[in-house]
């Protein structure tokens, strides 16, 4: 019995000492572990909401003594102001502290620059310990503005004793702050595109999706397009509701010539929280069919008749035809014709004409006198084109010399001789008739002859028109 006895005692103080040694620190082998609980906080609610974050470890945490640590966060979506009394950010001893029966020492503080709060506890006494799953501290916070912030630990250390540290890890945690929709950028059409309602009935405006950083929220986006670049009310239309990320814009509500529309976006979660598209906005242009502006023609006035040489031009002049469209360019198509009706093979045609007159050479006639016929076309760069005012214009041509009184295109003796028959012999007349008038008085008399022999003779002038 004795012996027995003996056994079951040494059984018993055996199992005693081998609880005692897995419970001892010296018997650790695992690594504790520090979080957040929630590690990612969601906040919606606005400014002055307050929450609270746990810190907690995890059930490997055995025999802790105490503990120091740094929790860093972004003091620009927090309210880090204090009273005499009263901090917007503090913190409190968690439960699992906090349970220990006798005295702890329980510490925290903000940093200079409110980016950072330190936490620490300690149990009173030798060889006094907790042991995990729990929450070791509490944070508070109230919200200030909205963003993202990292909520990192720093500086972690736990202990089980004044010497003794216990090997730990920890995982950070996030906090959204009344977060709007992530930026996104308007793609397409590119920036000052070009469309013709003539070829395109509508278009269709891109942009990147926008994304939310909140469990099941949505984002719908608001469209907005106007004629002013700052988007003034009344010259600006909106499309609500857009569940995705592109519209396709009706083109048939821009009726003028040209519109420039600028055109942004704008998403919005579920919760209220907005963002504008980059950049503040793009541009396409609207082209309407529009053809250039009226234009008269001008001179030589119609039924004129011109006086010229053969180796002279005539200037034809209209006025310049105007285009809706900024930055187009005009071109005209003159016709030339001794057709009134223009029939293609009594007529030319001079393109691309980069002005409103032309100087048409006399020569590109052969028999004098001759009637001409013209008319303008101008035609802008889409291809409208506007035909002049009125539909044709017309001049005579006489193609003499002043002084050429026999028509031979020479200036000699044998002009004075031909009006000296005319005046005073019954001789046949110059043609045309104001071939013989030489000083260019409007008359044919014996002046004239005296003109010719002062040029021919005595070094005078030829005649002056």
């Amino acid at each position: 019995m004795i012996g027995k006895v003996s056994m079951v005692l040494r059984g018993v103080c055996f199992f005693v000492l081998l609880f005692l040694f897995i419970k001892s620190p010296l018997a650790r082998s695992q690594t504790a572990h520090v979080f957040l609980n929630p590690d990612t906080a969601y906040i919606t609610t606005g400014n002055g909401t307050i929450f609270t974050l746990n810190i907690e470890v995890d059930a490997n945490t055995d025999s802790l003594h105490s503990f120091r640590l740094n929790l860093d966060f972004n003091r620009l979506v927090f309210d880090t102001s204090f009273g005499d009394t009263s901090y917007a950010v503090y913190a409190e001893e968690g439960a699992l502290m906090d349970a220990f029966p006798g005295s702890t020492f329980f510490v925290w503080e903000l940093s200079s620059d409110s980016s950072s709060i330190f936490i620490g506890d300690a149990l009173m006494g030798a060889n006094t310990y907790v042991y995990g799953q729990g929450v070791i501290a509490k944070v508070h916070f109230i919200t200030k503005g909205s963003g993202i912030s990292p909520l990192n630990f720093r500086d972690l250390v736990l202990k089980q004793s004044y010497y003794d540290t216990i090997p730990s890890t920890s995982t950070n945690g996030i906090a959204y702050i009344n977060t709007p929709p992530s930026s996104f950028n308007l793609l397409s059409p590119a920036d000052s595109t070009v469309i013709k309602t003539w070829q395109a009935t509508s278009i269709l405006l891109n942009w990147d999706d926008s994304k939310t950083v909140y469990p099941g929220d949505s984002i719908l986006y608001t469209l907005y397009y106007s004629t002013s670049q700052n988007f003034t009310p009344s010259l600006t239309d909106s499309i609500v509701n857009i569940k995705v990320s592109q519209y396709q814009l009706n083109l048939d509500t821009f009726t003028v010539p040209y519109s420039l529309i600028y055109w942004k976006v704008k998403a919005v979660n579920t919760y209220g929280f907005k963002t504008w598209s980059n950049p503040t906005y793009l541009r396409f242009a609207v082209l309407t069919p529009s053809p250039p502006s009226n234009f008269n023609l001008l001179s030589p006035p119609d039924s004129s008749a011109v006086v010229a040489y053969v180796d002279t031009i005539v200037t034809l002049d209209w006025q310049d035809a105007l285009s809706a469209y900024p930055g187009d360019i005009i071109l005209y198509r003159l016709y030339y014709s001794t057709d009134k009706d223009f029939t293609p093979s009594l007529t030319d045609s001079v393109l691309n004409i980069n002005g409103s007159q032309y100087g048409l050479a006399v020569d590109t006639f052969t028999l004098f006198p001759v009637l001409v016929y013209w008319k303008v076309r101008a035609l802008d760069t889409y291809g409208f084109m506007t035909w002049c005012n009125p539909s044709y214009y017309r001049f005579l041509i006489l193609n003499f010399k002043r002084g050429d009184a026999n028509g031979d295109l020479k200036l000699t003796v044998a002009d004075v001789v031909y009006l000296i028959s005319f005046l005073f012999k019954g001789g046949p007349p110059p043609n045309p008739l104001m071939a013989g008038d030489a000083n260019c008085d409007g008359k044919i008399t014996v002046a004239d002859a005296v003109y010719l022999i002062s040029y021919l003779f005595k070094g005078g002038p030829l005649p002056p028109c």
